[in-house]
């Protein structure tokens, strides 16, 4: 809010109100398109900032995973060592082993006891009551060997409790995998609305640039040779490609919660990288235009792939009864997105080596580009594989 002060939205609200009262309409008309601008660009900053809260909520709890999955698996060696010194027939051996792994339960509880506060924290409540659990069981654990008795009855009791703080995190585990699974759909949710919004330019910008690299070329064609300045605006173009490149890669890592879009935007990046380095050569032909086209194929399946279906999932929602949804389950309109959009790159992938087949087709030796190309295609054809095994699964 303190945004929308310092832009003055208010003010310009109700300048607009009095010049409208003064019958200037055409300044009017000037401070309510101001005025409106200030609104999008306060949603803009509003959604964006939901997004990253979203992004970073996920990224904590992902953390906060492989530290309780770091603890569960100590408290299990523990576990299995007070075992050990329950069995252990010499008072004094035991003694010396039941100190020692007294020391290293405290140290277990206070860093479970951490976590379990940091998961309170990242909204985890049912994870951290059972973190909170499991490191009373502990600090239960080292008190039993404490107590100045080193019979094999007090090493067992303690060992029960140690097994029973490793029950606890392993059904700490189970409820934080439900809450992180809901933080991704959430950020997936997020970045689905908002996807279009930066597909769409980045498309229409990567056409415009192709459309230059065609004139040049044909320019190229016709004289022979390009002029100096020529040449410097090809320049121009393998540098704003670069800059095309470095957006889409960046967007591509905002997508983890979107699999088939990361993977997208990860391969229109790289074929706008391509496209980049030919033009940093001052090549505009077919090889430079095939890569910038790639990368506008990509871009515009991805946004069709948006599009929702009459009649779809998205539909079918609504008429679902309050509480029917699953925190686990996938959201099925950004399943279908997914879907449709992987369908897609299958298909180009089919094509694309159906090409190359008929284009080398005898041949003793490929040449480096179409070996090249194989191997690429291979290799996304491995992906693709293992994506369409996830969604499957229903682990997009």
């Amino acid at each position: 809010m303190a945004h929308a002060r310092q832009r003055g939205v208010s003010q310009a609200m109700h300048e607009s109100g009095r010049q409208i009262g003064k019958n200037q309409f055409g300044q009017a008309t000037q401070a309510q398109r101001q005025a409106a601008d200030d609104l999008q660009e306060m949603l803009d900053i509003l959604a964006n900032r939901r997004e990253h809260e979203l992004g970073r909520l996920v990224k904590k709890l992902r953390e906060a995973q492989e530290q309780l999955d770091q603890l569960r698996e100590q408290q299990q060696g523990l576990q299995k060592k007070w075992r050990a010194a329950a069995d252990e027939a010499g008072d004094s051996v035991r003694r010396r082993e039941l100190e020692r792994l007294t020391r290293q339960q405290r140290a277990a509880a206070a860093d479970t006891q951490r976590l379990a506060r940091a998961l309170q924290r990242l909204q985890a409540e049912r994870a951290g009551q059972q973190a909170t659990q499991g490191g009373a069981n502990m600090e239960r654990a080292a008190e039993q060997a404490d107590q100045g008795q080193v019979d094999q009855g007090q090493a067992g009791a303690a060992a029960e409790a140690a097994a029973e703080a490793e029950r606890d995190l392993e059904r700490a585990q189970q409820e934080l995998a439900k809450r992180l699974a809901q933080a991704e759909a959430d950020l997936a949710e997020e970045q689905m609305a908002r996807l279009e919004d930066y597909l769409k330019p980045l498309a229409e910008a990567q056409r415009k640039l192709l459309e230059e690299t065609r004139h040049y070329a044909e320019v190229e064609q016709s004289q022979g040779e390009l002029t100096r300045a020529q040449a410097i605006s090809v320049g121009d173009l393998g540098k704003q490609q670069h800059e095309m490149s470095q957006e889409a890669a960046a967007l591509a890592a905002k997508m983890a919660a979107t699999p088939v879009f990361r993977l997208a935007l990860e391969q229109a990046g790289r074929q706008m990288q391509r496209a980049a380095m030919l033009l940093d050569g001052q090549q505009t032909g077919q090889p430079t235009q095939q890569a910038e086209q790639r990368a506008i194929d990509l871009l515009t399946h991805a946004v069709e792939a948006l599009k929702p279906a009459a009649g779809g999932p998205q539909e079918q929602e609504s008429e679902s009864q309050p509480g029917e949804q699953n925190a686990n389950a996938a959201d099925p309109s950004q399943m279908l997105a997914e879907l449709k959009l992987l369908k897609w790159m299958q298909d180009d992938v089919n094509q694309r080596t159906e090409a190359l087949d008929k284009a080398h087709h005898g041949a003793a030796e490929l040449p480096p580009d179409a070996q090249r190309e194989y191997e690429e295609l291979s290799e996304q054809q491995g992906v693709i594989a293992e994506l369409t095994l996830k969604l499957a699964k229903g682990e997009g």
